[in-house]
């Protein structure tokens, strides 16, 4: 199992907390390994190094486009609230226009990093390139943050809560104005090998995450406080209450919804265009698609 190590991870870490991986595999029967970014567990499953794992849809649209075998199971969350510029608290950097010429601490290739080129570079009269990229890991991105070596960042919860009680920082952007056509969505994805052989492992999965997405949802005090232990454990040095605003930024979904499909295809169109793909997938025809585990999870958990 891949996940995520920031806020949209939590769903996953949640799972592990509360015994629910143990109740649909049986202890000792499932493993889960951290990445830094959802492109990596992308990656991760494209060596056949994972069963399953989440990540966003900017990357599994290229993926499905050059038939590479990413395959969706459900939708995940949705995160653009997570997300936002920041600023030391200092700059006199006001608007995302202030950024022209300089240097933004940011991680290419991502979902986060189309929405910033495609949708905040040309709303503020720029293009990409008009402002300069670190390209960085989240932990190399808040080192050089704090020590002015850019201008700017683009970071997420809950480093970002731990910027406003340090006095750190302050956003300049809310990513959600300008994520259109939606690319902020994570979703679930499964490894094809794994989905002919054990299909029922995957149905036990989704099981478990939509476990954790019905905690979220009646008891997110709960939820916070398992997530935040996590937290503890991996090394986090975060108050209960960064864990507890944390949650409330990113929202649980699991179903394939229309919207989501034409999502797809509009990044597909935007990538094609960009030359970053040579094809449009048919996602509206089920191409790198598979709803029979959700189906059969929902139905397991008498859930719609």
């Amino acid at each position: 199992i891949g996940m995520h190590r920031q806020t949209f991870g939590s769903f996953t870490a949640v799972a592990m907390g509360m015994g629910y991986f143990d109740e649909e595999f049986g202890k000792g029967n499932w493993d889960v390994k951290v990445f830094a970014q959802g492109k990596l567990v992308i990656e991760a499953l494209l060596s056949r190094s994972l069963d399953v794992g989440h990540g966003a849809t900017r990357p599994y649209v290229d993926g499905v486009a050059k038939k590479a075998g990413l395959v969706m199971v459900s939708a995940s969350s949705s995160w653009c609230k997570s997300i936002s510029i920041w600023v030391p608290l200092d700059s006199p950097i006001k608007t995302v226009a202030d950024l022209k010429g300089k240097t933004i601490a940011e991680k290419k290739g991502t979902s986060t990093h189309f929405v910033f080129d495609n949708g905040i570079l040309p709303a503020f009269g720029m293009k990409p390139g008009d402002i300069k990229i670190m390209n960085t890991t989240t932990a190399e991105r808040l080192s050089a943050f704090r020590a002015k070596v850019v201008s700017a960042m683009v970071i997420g919860a809950p480093t970002s809560f731990r910027l406003t009680d340090k006095k750190w920082g302050r956003p300049i952007v809310d990513y959600c104005k300008y994520d259109n056509p939606p690319a902020m969505i994570f979703i679930e994805l499964a490894n094809p090998r794994t989905l002919k052989s054990n299909p029922g492992g995957v149905v036990k999965y989704l099981r478990a995450y939509l476990k954790s997405a019905n905690l979220w949802k009646k008891d997110p005090d709960k939820f916070a406080k398992v997530y935040h232990k996590w937290l503890i454990a991996k090394g986090r040095k975060v108050d209960y209450s960064i864990a507890r605003r944390s949650i409330n930024v990113v929202r649980p979904l699991y179903k394939i919804t229309p919207r989501i499909i034409n999502a797809l295809n509009a990044t597909a169109k935007v990538q094609k265009g960009r030359g970053k793909i040579r094809r449009l997938p048919d996602f509206a025809g089920g191409e790198g698609i598979e709803r029979g585990p959700l189906t059969k999870a929902l139905a397991s958990m008498k859930m719609n």
